[in-house]
C-alpha cells in the first residue's frame, strides 16, 4: 500500500524547510545528507503495512522526523566508511548535539527513540531489500541500496567459492603433497623443529582454492609465498599453461609488487626448476588498467558481461580496495578463476567505503573446518591446525613470523605495541630508546637539518634514477592534510628552507627535482591519484613531469598537462600505503581532539620504515591515537558465520 502523502504535506511536516535551519539545530551537518534525506522523504516511495486491507496509513510528523534523521545518519555513516547503518548505534542517542567549554549550547541535535521504537517505525514502512526501495533494512542494518548490492555480491561470491572446495580439490593430494615437499626444503634446525611453517600452510591452503587469502604485517614473506604458490600452481599445470596476472590499488603498489616479485624469483634460482620460473609473471599493473578505464564512467570495460581472460589473479595491498572496486573485480571475473588475496588486515582501511580485507581475514583466526584441517595436516605433515565448527575460517592463512622486524628491532615492538592498544608500553619505547625517536615538537628545530640531508641532493642527482633512488630513501609523514602540522604546511616550510638554502627556483610551482604526487585521475595520460613524479630538465633543457611506471620505464608529461598535483616531500600516512622508505620521520597533529588518530593510522605509518623511524608527538596525543581503534561496520562477517554474534 502506497504512502500517500503529496509533497505540500511532506514540507508541512518536515523537521527542517531549509537547510540553514537544518544547520541551526544540528552540529557539523553536510550538506549532501540533508539533501538527500530531504530528497528521500519527498520520493515518498514507501509503502505503510497494515493490517487491515484497504486502510490508507499517514505517516505523523514524529516518524517523518525521525526517518528524517535515519537517513541523515546512514548518509553520514556511509561517508565516513561504513557500508551500512547499525541501528544499535544510533538507538538512544543523540547526534548533532554541541556545547562549548562553558557549557553553551549553540546546537541540541537530535535524539533518536529506543532501538524498539526505530524498528517499528522500518518495518511498519516498506525497507525490504526485496520490495528496491531507496532505503534498506537488513538484519537490523539500514543501508542506501547500491551498497547493499555490494554486500551482498560479495558475500555471494565468497558463498559460491566456499561450497565443496576441499572435497573436489583442484588438484590431487598426493602431487599437491610432492609439490610442496620439493618448494619447502629445510636446511636450517630452526625450520625443522617449527610446529607450523605458515607459508607452507598459506601455498597449501591456497591450492585447493579457487578464492583465498595470505595475510600478514610487513616482512613476513606475502611476495615470498605467493610467489611459491604461483610456482606450483605453474608446476602443478605444466601440460595446460595458465594465464597469470598480477595487480595492486595503485601504480606505487604494482612498482612495488613487481619489484619484490623479481627479486623473489632470482632468489629461487637453483631451487625451484628454471622452466618453472619463467612461467612465472614479473609484471604487475594497476586495478584500473586490469579491468580497462571507460573516461568519465564509474565502471570498466571488464565486467559481468565482458569478463577477463585470466586464470589465476594476485591482489597485492587488498586493505587499500574499497567495498565497490572489490565487487566490480569480482564480476569480471570468469567462473574458473583462482583469486589470491595479499595484504595486511592491521592496516588503515580503504579511504572509501567498506573494510573489505579485515572482514574477510578478521583476527583472531579461530580454526579450520575438520575437511580442511584434514587437507592441511596430510599435505604439510602438520599436526598443530585448531579446529572450528564450520569453513568460515578456510580461505584465510595468517604469516607471523617477520623477517624484517625481529621481536628486539624498535620498529617492529613499537607497531606491535601500537596494533594491540597498548600505549603505555609504545610510550615508554618512544622516550626510552636510545635512538632518540622522539622528535621535538618545535618542527624548526630539526626540519632544516632533515631537508639538508636528504632533499637538497636531489636537484643535483645526475640522472632521474639516482633521483627517484634518493627521493625514495626518506620521506616526512602526517596525519592530516591541513594545519600546523599537516601536508601542506610542512610542504611549504621545506621549500622555503630549499629556497633560503640556494635553490631560489623552489619558489615557483616547477623546479628541477621538485617531487610531486598526483591527486586526480586522469586516465588519458595514465596518471592516478596517489601517483609520485619528479619535475626534471630533460636533455632538451625543458622541465618534464616524470613518473616512474611499474614495468621499469619512465612516463614523460610536459607539466602543464598535468592533473591536480601537490609537493610531496611530505605525505599523508594514508597516501604511504603500497610504499616503504628507508627512514621516516612521521607528525602528529597536537590538537588533542584530532579525529584522524588511530592505532590504525600509527601502525600504517609505523610499518612504513624499513629501518629508522622517528617520531614528533605529545604523549596525550599518542595515547589518544592509541585507544582509538578504527571500526568499519558492515554484514559481510555477518554472512560469513550466520551462527557467530554479529559485528553490529
Amino acid at each position: 500500500m502506497s504512502l500517500i502523502v503529496n509533497s505540500i504535506d511532506i514540507k508541512e511536516l518536515s523537521p527542517y524547510p531549509s537547510f540553514n535551519l537544518a544547520q541551526q539545530q544540528l552540529h557539523d551537518l553536510a550538506p549532501i545528507d540533508y539533501f538527500l534525506a530531504k530528497e528521500l522523504v519527498l520520493s515518498t516511495n514507501f509503502t505503510v503495512k497494515s493490517k487491515t486491507s484497504g486502510d490508507v496509513n499517514v505517516i505523523n510528523k514524529d516518524e517523518l522526523t525521525l526517518l528524517f534523521h535515519l537517513i541523515i545518519a546512514v548518509s553520514h555513516s556511509i561517508r565516513i566508511g561504513n557500508s551500512c547503518l547499525p541501528l544499535v548505534q544510533v538507538a538512544n542517542s543523540r547526534i548533532g548535539f554541541y556545547a562549548d567549554d562553558n557549557g553553551i549550547i549553540s546546537h541540541h541535535g537530535y535524539a533518536f527513540p529506543s532501538l524498539e521504537e526505530i524498528k517499528l517505525l522500518l518495518t511498519s514502512l516498506s525497507t525490504n531489500p526485496k520490495e528496491n526501495k531507496l532505503i534498506i533494512l537488513s538484519e537490523n542494518a539500514l543501508y542506501l541500496p547500491r551498497y547493499y548490492k555490494f554486500e551482498q555480491e560479495l558475500n555471494n561470491f565468497i558463498a559460491s567459492t566456499k561450497n565443496n572446495e576441499v572435497s573436489s580439490s583442484r588438484y590431487p593430494v598426493n602431487e599437491i603433497q610432492q609439490c610442496l615437499s620439493e618448494l619447502f626444503i629445510y636446511d636450517t634446525k630452526e625450520n625443522v623443529d617449527a610446529d607450523i611453517d605458515w607459508q607452507k600452510v598459506a601455498v597449501a591452503n591456497a591450492l585447493n582454492k579457487r578464492f583465498s587469502i595470505i595475510a600478514g604485517g610487513p616482512g613476513t614473506g606475502k611476495t615470498y609465498t605467493v610467489t611459491k604458490l604461483l610456482a606450483a600452481i605453474v608446476s602443478l599445470n605444466m601440460q595446460q599453461p595458465l594465464n597469470i596476472s598480477l595487480v595492486a590499488p595503485t601504480g606505487k603498489a604494482a612498482q612495488r609488487l613487481t619489484e619484490s616479485l623479481i627479486n623473489a624469483i632470482n632468489g629461487f634460482e637453483g631451487i625451484i626448476s628454471t622452466h618453472i620460473l619463467e612461467k612465472i609473471p614479473r609484471q604487475a599493473q594497476t586495478l584500473h588498467r586490469l579491468l580497462g578505464v571507460l573516461p568519465n564512467k564509474v565502471n570498466f570495460r571488464h565486467n559481468q558481461n565482458n569478463q577477463l581472460n585470466i586464470d589465476v589473479l594476485v591482489v597485492d595491498e587488498v586493505s587499500m580496495v574499497d567495498l565497490p572496486m572489490m565487487v566490480r573485480l569480482i564480476r569480471a571475473l570468469p567462473s574458473h578463476c583462482q583469486l589470491i588475496l595479499l595484504g595486511d588486515a592491521d592496516q588503515l582501511p580503504s579511504v572509501a567505503v567498506g573494510n573489505v580485507l579485515a572482514d574477510l581475514a578478521p583476527r583472531p583466526h579461530k580454526g579450520y573446518s575438520k575437511a580442511n584441517k584434514d587437507y592441511l595436516t596430510q599435505v604439510t605433515q602438520s599436526k598443530a591446525f585448531k579446529s572450528y565448527k564450520n569453513n568460515a575460517y578456510d580461505h584465510v592463512t595468517f604469516l607471523t613470523k617477520s623477517r624484517r622486524f625481529d621481536k628486539e628491532g624498535i620498529v617492529g615492538r613499537l607497531a606491535e605495541f601500537v596494533i594491540k592498544g597498548d600505549a603505555s608500553n609504545s610510550w615508554q619505547l618512544l622516550e626510552r630508546s636510545e635512538s632518540s625517536l622522539l622528535l621535538s615538537l618545535d618542527i624548526n628545530q630539526w626540519l632544516p637539518k632533515m631537508v639538508t640531508k636528504y632533499y637538497q641532493g636531489l636537484a643535483k642527482c645526475q640522472d632521474i634514477s639516482q633521483a627517484f633512488e634518493m627521493l625514495a630513501q626518506f620521506r616526512i609523514l602526517c596525519a592530516t592534510r591541513v594545519g600546523t602540522e599537516g601536508v601542506a604546511n610542512i610542504n611549504q616550510q621545506i621549500e622555503q628552507i630549499l629556497y633560503t638554502k640556494g635553490n631560489h627556483q623552489a619558489n615557483k610551482p616547477f623546479y628541477h627535482g621538485k617531487p610531486i604526487m598526483i591527486t586526480q585521475n586522469d586516465y588519458g595520460l595514465g596518471l592516478f591519484n596517489g601517483d609520485v613524479g619528479l619535475i626534471w630538465t630533460d636533455e632538451k633543457g625543458l622541465l618534464v613531469a616524470i613518473f616512474e611506471q611499474p614495468d621499469g620505464h619512465y612516463l614523460r608529461v610536459l607539466p602543464a598537462r598535468l592533473p591536480s598535483y601537490e609537493s610531496v616531500y611530505a605525505m599523508t600516512i594514508h597516501k604511504t600505503q603500497g610504499s616503504e622508505f628507508q627512514q621516516l620521520v612521521m607528525i602528529l597533529p597536537q590538537n588533542k581532539e584530532s579525529k584522524i588518530l588511530s592505532r590504525e593510522l600509527l601502525y600504517t605509518g609505523i610499518t612504513r620504515a624499513k629501518k629508522t623511524l622517528q617520531i614528533a608527538s605529545a604523549k596525550t596525543t599518542w595515547f589518544q591515537g592509541v585507544d582509538t581503534q578504527v571500526q568499519r561496520y558492515s554484514g559481510i562477517q555477518l554472512k560469513m558465520e550466520t551462527n557467530e554474534n554479529s559485528k553490529y
